[in-house]
């Protein structure tokens, strides 16, 4: 019965007993209102504490006060402190002696603890998480490459791949050019420079259309091929489209070097966890033989699990570190702009007062009240004023930003850009060289400029085609019959 339970605690003068002091849990205030750290509780043979300082103290203060009674603190027992390394054991382990009545400290209640003493309803949870090293953003000039080509998936990549080569093969099959070669054994003409030349234009032509968003379709073109030509139009329009915008959006953000941002993806990669051997039991067994796991086996403080983690994170040995968020957020000490938590919880445990089983009906329907699912309102609301404050936000900032797009960001497109200047001044100097480039020719079929030897030039010069003064092209040919064509 609720009413029962209400009243079942009032007027009663309970024990108490803390752990230890630890700001801003519990603590000692001085003379001068400066919190004590020297831990004088752990010493059970001196005089008892009255801890007047911590967001717990001010929660069970308030606790006491809707539900009606007082307490009394005592020391946590010589006996059991001897007999238990952790401390909150060892206050447990009173109460389930009957040497106090409440542990009024957060206590996860873990199984074997369970087994100590009753515990009240959770008042909150532990929640244990992924830290990482905080990103860096991912400006090199390898990213910027990558950048062209995030925006299709590599299967639709090869997609355009094989279009390409398939719109050049069917282009020379429907339209194949006009030769004497053609009278030629098929692997002789497959392997005959008219051949080639014809598969390096359409090559060309048809990956053209496709950097020029657009096929071009000539009039002339037979009904076969401008069908294939608008079909490859049809696609490259809405290729381009779709790459366009996704290119936009992707040259614009901020790309943050982030290879763990959950439990997951250090599956994937087969990453190294650090963590302290108590986590590692509750945690371990969902996660067998999938992460790799660092563990701190004699560790003896929170403090020395925090610095550890970072340790062998800085230097390398473990990509992530599963810790205690409240602990980090309620210790400055452990505050750092290097690392930050991710992901959701990896591990959550409840936390609630360790309770002489004849009061923990009633304790337990004062913390129901003054809750919202298992967080308490006005536990945040008194917590919030002991937190102290971060230089850093304790979560690792995964959202992309856009940024003005500057001359780095196209780094990649000038790059090949340059190459391929680089690459036509090279042939050019290379013809140059060569000879090659003193004298073209013109065939009368197609009007295309072609390089001639110089046998072939002299012997146009003797047929009465003189080269121009510029640049040594000849005329458009007026007579088809000209030796100098009746060779080509």
């Amino acid at each position: 019965d609720n009413a029962v339970k209400a009243e079942f605690l009032r007027g009663k003068v309970l024990r108490a007993a803390i752990p230890q002091s630890r700001y801003s849990h519990y603590h000692i205030n001085s003379s001068s209102g400066e919190p004590t750290l020297d831990h004088v509780d752990n010493d059970y043979s001196s005089p008892v504490p009255d801890y007047t300082g911590g967001y717990q103290i001010e929660f069970f203060n308030y606790l006491a006060g809707i539900a009606g009674f007082t307490f009394e603190w005592k020391l946590v027992s010589g006996g059991n402190r001897e007999a238990y390394t952790s401390s909150w054991d060892a206050c447990v382990a009173d109460v389930g002696d009957g040497l106090i009545d409440v542990c009024p400290s957060f206590t996860m209640m873990k199984n074997d603890r369970m087994g100590m003493a009753t515990f009240t309803q959770p008042i909150t949870t532990s929640d244990f998480r992924l830290m990482v090293p905080v990103p860096r953003t991912d400006d090199s000039i390898l990213r910027h490459f990558k950048q062209l080509g995030e925006p299709l998936s590599n299967d639709l990549w090869g997609l355009i791949l094989g279009l390409v080569v398939f719109v050049t093969g069917l282009s020379i099959l429907l339209s194949p050019r006009e030769t004497d070669a053609r009278n030629l054994k098929t692997s002789s003409y497959l392997c005959h420079e008219d051949f080639l030349d014809q598969v390096q234009d359409s090559l060309h032509s048809t990956f053209m259309a496709l950097v020029n968003v657009g096929s071009d379709v000539d009039n002339d073109d037979l009904l076969s091929v401008k069908l294939v030509k608008s079909g490859w139009q049809i696609f490259i329009l809405f290729t381009l489209l779709l790459y366009s915008a996704q290119l936009t959006a992707t040259m614009v953000e901020t790309k943050l070097n982030l290879p763990v941002s959950s439990m997951q993806d250090c599956i994937n990669i087969r990453c190294t966890v650090c963590v302290d051997w108590q986590t590692h039991a509750q945690i371990q067994p969902e996660f067998t033989d999938t992460i790799k796991f660092e563990i701190l086996t004699d560790s003896l403080s929170t403090a020395e699990v925090f610095a550890w983690s970072y340790n062998k994170m800085k230097r390398g040995s473990c990509d992530a570190a599963v810790l205690e968020v409240g602990v980090y957020e309620d210790n400055e000490a452990f505050h750092t702009c290097d690392y930050g938590f991710v992901g959701p919880a990896v591990y959550q445990i409840g936390q609630g007062y360790a309770i002489n089983n004849d009061m923990v009906g009633s304790l337990s329907y004062w913390i129901r009240n003054i809750s919202t699912v298992s967080t308490s309102k006005v536990l945040e609301d008194i917590r919030a004023v002991s937190l102290p404050p971060m230089e850093c936000p304790m979560e690792v900032d995964t959202n992309i930003d856009s940024n003005q797009v500057e001359p780095m960001t196209l780094i990649a497109p000038i790059i090949m850009m340059g190459a391929l200047f680089i690459a036509g001044i090279g042939v050019h100097c290379h013809h140059a060289c060569s000879g090659l480039r003193g004298s073209v020719k013109q065939t009368p079929r197609e009007g295309k400029l072609v390089p001639v030897s110089q046998a072939e030039h002299e012997q146009g010069v003797e047929a009465g085609w003189d080269p121009t003064p510029e640049d040594g092209i000849y005329p458009r040919a007026t007579s088809p019959s000209s030796p100098l064509f009746l060779n080509l």
